[in-house]
């Protein structure tokens, strides 16, 4: 149950006039009835009719005894009937629509039986592989039906990681192919042309992302290996079990560490380390023309993953951080999360989308990590309260979303391009430099019946992309009822899943899986 602070409500007295009857007969005194032992009489006792009031007829009251009787009997039959169906994994509803309306659990229960991916929008480039140019209801890919997915991510093409470990790529018009085996991956970034992977160990590849792309790589290597002029990241020579899979190891500085997470732009990727530490590259020559790598500076790099000659690109050091707990990336912007549940962000801030709060000349990028002081005094920039922090950050396209804590309370801010209603705060702005809030995201409460009291409904996932987003509800009863997802922004191709074309510039609830009328249930969610 979801339910927001309110005030009290004003309570107002009611004054009560006498209405004096100017038409009614005075009445005739009578005397008052004594038997011989002086006791007061009784209603029966008293045979003379009322001198307003006609008495009431005996087939009356017998006819309304028997309708209170009826009404009581429906309410206790009503409840039972809830009571039961409450506990009844079977039970469906007809709703207004004539859609069937399952229970939340019967939901829950359907979706672990039966895993797999479902997907709606626009399918004009081919993402999905399934000739329909529009999805405008949910549309369940088969080749995923019953694969249990380790993450995934989706862009202009998309890849996911099967429960084995095993990369899978599709788009471009091509269906689904497992382009990576037996690297035990974890987790997967989707960047304008490439897939970016990270295997439990740490290891780092990128891979292009069209089938054509992926086979020039492997001609030009194989020709490399026929002249003897090609050694794989390892320094051993190209062998027949990695032969196939087109990819170009990212690795980082000497004593850097683990990679533990990954993120990427359009042309940029970003990684943390299990030192807390920050690192950058360029995909491309584009990879740091706003200063996204957070280097400092807008230099190019001098070495690229284009290179099909390079078995291997090495990360560099994003300085002035070293607590990082994760990371996230816009087109061209990235954002840093601190373990002290500090936010800093560098890169493109020509919309705001950094929420630095300030708009000029010299702040169109941010060439070095700086902290957002916004996210909690607009006014002035101030320093983090200690009883307050950042534990959850999205960013996609020029748009950033910022999830704040503060000790029974928990609030989503939002920044940067918001033409397409994507930053969720009612209006549909070219630029918002300092964040705002989301007001159907912050400050919900819940009430947890172990614990006996109230607690802030916090965000357990975002997802953004240029033109929408989506957030999920880490609510209390999520492993019996699921969680709540709520979407935002453009809708023109029927991306938000409700059912029309309309964009909405505040959070709204799309379709479920199984009807209009019910309410999304997720485990994860992308955009």
């Amino acid at each position: 149950m979801l339910l927001r602070a309110h005030r009290p409500i004003c309570r107002y007295r009611t004054i009560r006039h006498p209405i004096r009857r100017l038409s009614a007969p005075a009445a005739t005194p009578r005397k008052p009835f004594v038997d011989k032992h002086g006791s007061t009489p009784s209603a029966r006792d008293c045979r003379h009719d009322h001198p307003y009031f006609p008495k009431t007829p005996t087939s009356y009251k017998l006819a309304f005894v028997g309708i209170s009787t009826a009404l009581g009997l429906v309410t206790l039959w009503a409840a039972n009937k809830v009571a039961f169906a409450d506990n009844d994994e079977n039970t469906t509803i007809i709703g207004d629509a004539g859609d069937i309306i399952t229970g939340q659990n019967v939901q829950v229960s359907a979706s672990r039986s039966r895993a797999g991916v479902w997907v709606l929008g626009t399918n004009a480039k081919s993402v999905v592989g399934e000739g329909s140019s529009t999805f405008k209801g949910w549309r369940f890919l088969k080749y995923f039906d019953g694969m249990v997915l380790r993450h995934m991510a989706i862009g202009d093409h998309g890849a996911a990681i099967t429960q084995d470990g095993d990369l899978i790529q599709f788009g471009y018009g091509q269906p689904p192919r497992v382009t990576i085996r037996g690297k035990d991956l974890l987790q997967v970034a989707v960047a304008k042309d490439y897939v970016v992977a990270l295997s439990r160990d740490g290891d780092c590849c990128v891979i292009p992302a069209q089938p054509q792309k992926q086979q020039e790589i492997i001609n030009i290597r194989e020709k490399l290996r026929a002249q003897g002029k090609w050694k794989d990241e390892a320094g051993w020579f190209w062998t027949a079990s990695n032969k196939d899979e087109a990819q170009t190891k990212l690795i980082l500085p000497p004593n850097g560490g683990k990679i533990t997470s990954v993120a990427a732009g359009t042309n940029h990727v970003v990684v943390t380390s299990n030192k807390g530490r920050i690192y950058s590259l360029a995909l491309n020559d584009n990879g740091n023309k706003n200063a996204q790598l957070g280097l400092g500076h807008t230099v190019p790099p001098s070495v690229t993953v284009q290179d099909p000659s390079v078995p291997a690109v090495k990360f560099t050091e994003v300085p002035l951080i070293d607590n990082c707990s994760s990371v996230t990336c816009g087109d061209e912007h990235t954002l840093v999360l601190t373990k002290d549940g500090r936010v800093f962000a560098f890169g493109s801030n020509h919309v705001g989308q950094l929420g630095l709060g300030t708009y000029g000349e010299g702040s169109l990028i941010a060439p070095a990590p700086v902290e957002v002081s916004t996210l909690w005094s607009r006014i002035s920039k101030t320093a983090k309260p200690l009883d307050a922090k950042a534990y959850l950050l999205g960013a996609g396209g020029n748009t950033s979303i910022f999830v704040t804590e503060r000790p029974g309370n928990v609030d989503v801010l939002s920044a940067g391009n918001g033409l397409n209603g994507q930053l969720g705060n009612g209006q549909y702005a070219h630029a918002q430099y300092v964040p705002a809030k989301v007001k159907q995201l912050s400050g919900l409460i819940e009430y947890d019946e172990v614990r006996r009291k109230s607690q802030p409904i916090k965000i357990s996932q975002l997802s953004c992309s240029s033109t929408h987003c989506a957030a999920v509800l880490d609510t209390v009863n999520h492993d019996l009822y699921g969680r709540d997802v709520l979407v935002w922004g453009l809708n023109k191709d029927f991306q938000l899943g409700t059912g029309n074309r309309s964009s909405s510039a505040e959070p709204v609830y799309p379709y479920s899986l199984g009807g209009k009328s019910q309410i999304g249930i997720w485990k994860d969610c992308e955009c």
